[in-house]
């Protein structure tokens, strides 16, 4: 394989977060379109079949990126084999979940046009989990900087083509059929590129003892990183079930749709950490370490002010972007966004275990706020209302936080975290009382600033030196080195 050198931790997180900014924002924009151009029943079909693939879209992946970013993040030799041993387990993952998936389909659906849209993108699962592939092999080598600049190129000539069919009398099932269609331009791009431009033979790796230990090193990876795509997907699915107003489906799938693109940022850092966590908790770096607990504090407390924001600007933004007639959307938007930072928490504690190579104690804290939202959806969520399905997601993601907090506090010696808790509950109830207040406008969200600065300033939650040290994260003397 040829050497390929690691970009910094900071180039890589900037290009997983341009990467996924620039997807969501298109695609946000392309939503808009549909919305506008489709009636709130068919928005509901289109939430709920890009929700049904995506929701299954970690158990094809089958935590093949955490495994190539592990591994090569604490050695690079022998990527070679490694890379094509994980095609291998990616193919045979991808074929089976999609079949099964269609079997689903097929049995469930009856009417022509839903089960045609449905099954186009049910059938998007095979490019797209092979194009995911190709980016986590780079992601893992750390060099992926080119990635942005394809997402962008792919989704927005999928959104202006779609967008051309919409106006010229196309419906639903024609921008499914688009959907699957460019992500299988992007998949053959993406592999004629690995193979040329990084020396990766495109075979497939068979030998069974090293497929055998692949797999076995696969499950926790898979069922952490799927975990946490599934927690946020799959109540627009649960909905749809429980829900008969298809439009009330699109409302809450919408709302689902815009907060999982505030929740990019969160997802994108965490997947550039995980090599070089893989690396501090190899050296057991210090430095590195300390690092953790104040990702932790900023992501409880960072949710805050977005939270408060979203309540004053949602309604009207979100008004002026779909219409009127998306009104409901702004209710459940603005719910959903005091679940940010406490996802946040789940995804750090989550990639800090499985980087100190405790897979199972990370399944477990995934598993626990999804089971809870799932317990919620099921027993509270009465007829699918798409509020108490917001209310379960914000309780499963603070629970789900509590239990990583707790989770993490030995192998990473946390303390300290009843102060950020009490600095969390002040911050919060500094929001009701300005919201209950008088006050309003931006008068209102100045005040709230100058009181969440106040309140971290007193607490000392966040310092200079804290920053100093989240920015100055170092590995190994290797970080730096060429790859091999």
């Amino acid at each position: 394989m040829q050497s390929v050198p690691r970009s910094s931790f900071t180039t890589n997180f900037l290009a997983i977060a341009g990467t996924q900014m620039l997807g969501r924002s298109i695609r946000f924009v392309y939503l808009i379109v549909i919305a506008r151009l489709l009636s709130p029943e068919e928005v509901g079909v289109y939430t709920y079949g890009v929700a049904l693939y995506l929701a299954f879209m970690g158990l094809s992946q089958f935590g093949q990126q955490g495994v190539l970013s592990s591994r090569i993040g604490r050695n690079r030799a022998g990527v070679h084999s490694l890379i094509s041993h994980s095609l291998t387990v990616r193919l045979v993952t991808t074929g089976l979940v999609t079949t099964a998936l269609l079997v689903y389909v097929f049995s469930t659906e009856t009417e022509p046009r839903l089960l045609y849209s449905i099954t186009f993108f049910v059938l998007t699962l095979v490019p797209r989990s092979i194009t995911l592939w190709v980016r986590h092999c780079y992601v893992a080598l750390e060099q992926a900087a080119w990635i942005p600049r394809w997402e962008a190129g792919f989704r927005s000539a999928e959104a202006a083509v779609g967008t051309l069919v919409l106006l010229s009398g196309g419906g639903l099932v024609a921008i499914c059929f688009l959907h699957l269609v460019f992500w299988l331009i992007e998949a053959i791009a993406a592999l004629v590129r690995l193979s040329s431009q990084s020396g990766v033979s495109l075979r497939l790796g068979r030998r069974s003892r090293y497929l055998s230990v692949l797999v076995r090193q696969s499950i926790f990876f898979m069922l952490t990183l799927w975990l946490i795509d599934f927690f946020l997907i799959i109540g627009v699915v649960i909905v749809r079930q429980l829900q008969a107003d298809a439009a009330l489906v699109g409302y809450f799938g919408i709302a689902i749709q815009f907060f999982s693109t505030l929740v990019v940022i969160i997802i994108s850092f965490g997947d550039a950490l995980l090599p070089r966590l893989s690396r501090v908790f190899k050296a057991q770096q210090s430095s590195g370490l300390a690092a953790v607990p104040l990702l932790i504090r900023l992501m409880l407390v960072g949710g805050v002010p977005l939270a408060f924001i979203a309540d004053l600007v949602a309604p009207g933004f979100i008004e002026l972007l779909l219409g009127q007639r998306y009104s409901a959307v702004s209710p459940i938007f603005t719910l959903l966004c005091w679940s940010v930072g406490s996802y946040g928490v789940v995804v750090i504690a989550m990639q800090a275990l499985n980087s100190a190579r405790k897979p199972s104690v990370a399944v477990l804290v995934v598993a626990f706020p999804v089971l809870l939202q799932l317990l919620l959806m099921y027993f509270w969520v009465i007829d699918g209302d798409p509020l108490r399905a917001a209310w379960s997601i914000v309780i499963s993601s603070f629970a789900g936080a509590a239990a990583g907090v707790a989770a993490m506090a030995r192998p990473l010696r946390l303390t300290g975290f009843g102060r950020s808790m009490a600095s969390l509950a002040l911050l919060i109830l500094g929001c009701a009382v300005l919201q209950a207040g008088m006050i309003a406008g931006v008068t209102q969200i100045a005040l709230f600033l100058v009181f969440y600065a106040a309140v971290i300033a007193i607490t000392g939650l966040v310092t200079r030196k804290d920053i100093e040290r989240l920015v100055t994260i170092k590995a190994t003397a290797n970080d730096a080195g060429p790859g091999t």
